[in-house]
């Protein structure tokens, strides 16, 4: 934060280059053209900073500013370059400078008597590597010895008096820091002999709204901020010291004294600040929860005090001393129309560092107590050494009436809370204890209990009762000693215990436990109020990845959580789906919900689950299951699975059971539904007595071959693989027998529904009328004077394609009389086709065992260059396994770093950042070496197997040659 608050100098350096520039060209405005001092200003600007600047038009006057030149430049605006390039850094409506002309007469102190900038837009972005888009200084290319630029005595000595911003505004985003902090409304003055080597400032800063937002969590919210300040500037040595200061935030005022200077590129603080006869109401007004809700008309009692000193040394490696105490007495607030108050409120905080490092930091809240309406809090919290090894002392005691939240703080009519919590919870002992688990020396004692619990809400159909739940604590681990609740006819009984809380809390560790969780009967249709989604018999259409804009449906693993979780249910019901006997184990683990033998009788048959559900990226969340289904019944999986109504439609016109062993992994939207351009997998269904009834595709072939029996299929034992592969659903050679009639079929589905399939039936001849059967002996006899000796079979093979889509099939077979030959060519080509072979049986002999030759050289190529193949695959699969090591290993050192750097605030965090940065980029550099080195090894196995098989075809085409002369 120190560096970065150093380098954007570099933005009041551009307007310094720009008052620079105006005001020398207001000496030979007579003698340039307008546009040729746009060009040249535009230039130098560009020269001096690595980034593009650019604006609309530079007006100058006399005549409406008399006796001042008025110099303004309109749609100035500053983009950053490389990963900045479409990040606007500045962009501001106009600059106006109001020149003394004596000044510029005098052509030796140019007077600027003020300078003013309307609706200024500086947006700064930090990026999670460091990156700032406000560094766009050049690098300085001359030697570091000589004297700068900015020590030479400069032939323009500009004398600014004022400096004026109107309605302003400020974005700082820091991805590093997970920090967002928006102004707007900015409306500044600055004045006073601004560029005297000693002067005094007056400053007045006004911000309509101001927010802050650190991980996530909105700290500051519509927040109204007015700054005033007397500053005496000794501009020369960088001393500056606080005369009469205030800040007010919201009602908040406070008062500072002290001064801030530069000693050897370090900043020396001396500063003093404490509030000035606040009110509690004043610092409730900061609370954004609390000012949402009528604050304007709460009314308050009690107290607040802020009072605090820095002093010292700020830098990279340095914190100066610093001690804060905050007091709150007799505070009370009670929200109009409601007939309870918050009351007896006391607090008193103070957070003191002696200085030097983040770890002497202490934050001591001695006394926390208040009273909820007829419920009194009392607690208190000490930490100390927070980097190396926090030492804890903590105490809540309380005793809450859920019934009673309503009568002091306004709640939604719509919910209905009710019940009674205890708690009484103790704390002592440093958190290493834990780590290395002496737990006789970490005081951790005390229980939660929550006793008729009753929830109502619109987005439940039913109430939730939580009769009795219990949690008691220890140093190792939070013992759930039972959770019994209830919600219309179900029910849900839990036990367990959560080990590692503290060190989860304190962000030093995983939350990990193990629960036994088990219910009669569950309806969770019944318990949520279902969201308005599309049909899910419509198709769905994802071609592509889904939108990641929104994530509103998707269910989000946490992480840092590693729980275990054993569960039976006698009945339970989801998605309209009816599961028996649910028994299984659930494991939660770095974004992944795994499934472990879940086994369940559903669907009229028997299932079982294991798998993973992943939400590492939450726009594309995946899931990758094994399934096992026994004896399902097919239109039953017709009406509970989508995946069948996506791909196998023709089980609507089925009936029967079938069994089914498959894998598949898949992407899903935000609507948790497959993207199924992403499916792949495979496995092998089997059915039993499936009867297929007016299947379309199936009637079209009956009616091309008139045999009605076609229509309606009575299929006994079928036993088919299969393969998801990026969503087409491919169906490989597949047996099947329907009464005196044989076939095989294969094919695939396309996620749009489209189909290719092609089957093979052998019909016996005597399906066929006696027409046909009297032109095809016909046609033999015929065929046999000619010294043949042909028998037509008493089994005839056809061929048949089935294209177009699902809904609406093409059904092509040679036997279509419009669009095809008929039986008796069929045969006729037959017969043909069996004359040229013989004829030339003989002469081909010598050829085949050429082709032999040739062909048993290509097995030993293909089998060299797959032998290779693997080894290069295994060295590089090596290559990525140590990477994969590597890459793990980094990153848990950067993410330890950057934990430990967090608790110590902004500059801390910035160092650990900054450190694992260079250790990633250390790794970045090694693992790029082992990549090169494994590749340049696989190429050169693959090149000699190249070399070798090369070889061997030629001496194997020389004795295929040699064979057929």
């Amino acid at each position: 934060m120190y560096n970065q608050l150093k380098k954007m100098k570099t933005l009041l350096k551009i307007f310094a280059v720009l008052t620079v520039i105006f005001v020398g060209l207001l000496f030979i405005l007579p003698l340039i053209y307008k546009a040729e001092i746009i060009n040249l200003t535009k230039k130098e600007l560009n020269k001096s900073v690595n980034a593009t600047i650019d604006f609309d038009d530079i007006s100058l006057g006399l005549f409406k500013s008399f006796p001042d030149f008025n110099v303004s430049i309109q749609g100035l605006y500053i983009v950053g370059l490389d990963e900045f390039n479409s990040d606007t850094l500045v962009k501001i409506n106009t600059i106006s400078l109001a020149v003394d002309i004596f000044s510029v007469f005098n052509r030796e102190n140019y007077e600027i008597k003020k300078i003013k900038l309307v609706d200024p837009i500086i947006k700064i972005k930090v990026l999670e590597n460091g990156n700032a888009n406000y560094n766009i200084s050049l690098p300085d290319e001359n030697n570091t010895n000589s004297p700068s630029s900015n020590d030479v005595e400069s032939e323009f000595k500009l004398l600014i008096t004022k400096f004026q911003i109107t309605n302003g505004q400020l974005i700082y985003s820091d991805d590093e820091l997970n920090t967002i902090v928006q102004l707007t409304g900015i409306n500044h003055t600055l004045s006073g002999k601004l560029s005297s080597n000693n002067a005094t400032l007056f400053t007045n800063t006004k911000v309509n709204n101001l927010k802050l937002t650190y991980d996530g969590i909105p700290y500051l919210s519509d927040v109204a901020l007015v700054y005033k300040a007397n500053i005496d500037a000794d501009i020369k040595n960088e001393i500056y010291t606080l005369g009469k200061n205030e800040l007010i935030l919201n009602n908040l005022l406070i008062s500072l004294s002290g001064s801030v200077s530069y000693i050897n590129d370090d900043l020396n603080i001396v500063l003093t600040f404490n509030s000035l006869g606040n009110k509690f109401k004043d610092i409730l007004s900061l609370i954004p929860s609390i000012y949402a809700n009528d604050f304007e008309e709460v009314k308050t009692e009690g107290t607040f005090s802020v009072d605090g000193t820095v002093r010292g040394t700020y830098n990279e490696n340095q914190l100066p001393s610093f001690n804060i105490s905050t007091m709150i007495e007799n505070g009370m607030f009670q929200y109009p129309d409601l007939p309870k108050s918050v009351k007896n409120i006391t607090i008193k905080l103070n957070i003191r560092n002696k200085g030097g490092q983040a770890d002497n930091t202490i934050i001591d809240i001695s006394e926390f107590r208040l009273q909820l309406g007829d419920n009194p809090f009392n607690g208190s919290f000490k930490i100390s050494t927070p980097i190396s090894d926090p030492d804890i002392q903590a105490r809540i005691t309380g005793e809450l009436d859920l019934s009673s939240i309503k009568d002091y703080y306004p709640v939604s009519e719509t919910n209905n809370l009710n019940g009674n919590l205890i708690m009484d919870l103790a704390l002592d002992g440093k958190l290493s204890s834990l780590e290395y688990e002496k737990y006789d020396e970490f005081l951790a004692m005390g229980s939660v209990v929550a006793k008729n619990v009753n929830y109502s809400s619109v987005s439940l159909n039913e109430p939730i009762n939580i009769n009795n739940a219990q949690l008691n604590f220890s140093p190792k681990y939070i013992d759930l000693v039972n959770f019994k609740a209830t919600t219309g006819k179900s029910d849900l009984q839990a036990t367990g215990k959560i080990e590692n809380y503290l060190a989860y809390y304190l962000n030093k560790g995983s939350l990990s436990g193990n629960l036994i969780a088990n219910s009669n009967y569950l309806n969770i249709d019944e318990i949520l109020v279902p969201s308005d989604t599309t049909d899910e018999n419509m198709p769905s259409g994802n071609n592509q990845l889904p939108d990641t804009t929104e994530n509103k449906s998707v269910i989000e693993i946490p992480d840092n959580i590693n729980f275990t979780i054993s569960s039976k249910f006698n009945k339970l019901i989801y998605d309209n789906l009816e599961m028996d006997n649910v028994t299984g184990e659930f494991v939660v683990s770095h974004k992944t919900l795994q499934f472990n033998k879940l086994s369940m009788e559903a669907v009229e048959g028997l299932m079982t689950v294991n798998g993973s559900y992943s939400t590492i990226n939450i726009n594309n969340p995946e899931v990758d299951f094994n399934v096992k289904m026994e004896k399902l019944s097919i239109p039953v999986a017709f009406n509970q699975f989508a995946i069948f109504r996506k791909y196998l439609p023709l089980t609507k016109k089925a009936t029967g059971l079938f069994s089914a062993n498959f894998r598949i992994n898949t992407l899903l939207d935000k609507e948790m539904m497959p993207v199924y351009s992403t499916m792949n997998g495979d496995g092998t269904i089997s059915t039993k007595n499936i009867a297929v009834n007016e299947l379309n595709s199936l009637t079209q072939i009956a009616e091309l071959l008139n045999l009605d029996k076609l229509k309606n299929l009575k299929i006994n034992d079928i036993l088919a693989q299969f393969q998801f592969i990026e969503g087409k659903l491919i169906v490989k050679p597949t047996k099947f027998n329907y009464q005196n009639i044989s076939g095989e079929i294969e094919g695939w589905t396309g996620m749009d529904q489209s189909i290719e399939y092609y089957m093979r039936i052998k019909i016996p001849r005597s399906e066929f009328g006696n027409d046909a059967n009297s032109m095809l002996d016909g046609l033999l006899a015929e065929a046999n004077n000619y010294g043949t000796n042909f028998s037509l079979p008493d089994v005839i093979p056809f061929n048949i394609a089935i294209g177009g889509t699902l809904d609406n099939p093409i059904v092509k077979t040679k036997l279509s009389k419009d669009s095809g030959p008929s039986i008796v060519d069929i045969t006729q080509d037959e017969i043909g086709k069996e004359i040229k072979n013989r004829k030339e049986e003989l002469g081909n002999e010598a050829a085949a065992k050429a082709a032999k030759i040739i062909d048993d050289a290509d097995k030993q190529v293909r089998y060299l260059i797959q032998e290779a193949e693997k080894q290069a695959k295994l060295i590089r699969e090596n290559a990525e396994d140590v990477v994969a090591k590597l890459n793990s290993e980094t990153e848990k050192q950067a993410e330890a770093l950057i934990t430990e750097g967090k608790k110590n605030g902004f500059v801390a965090e910035m160092a650990a950042k900054e450190a694992a940065k260079q250790l990633r980029s250390g790794a970045a550099n090694n693992r790029s070496d082992i990549i090169k080195e494994a590749d340049k090894k696989a190429d050169e196995l693959i090149m000699e197997a190249k070399k070798a098989s090369e070889k061997l075809k030629n001496d194997a085409q020389k004795q295929a040659d040699d064979l057929k002369k």
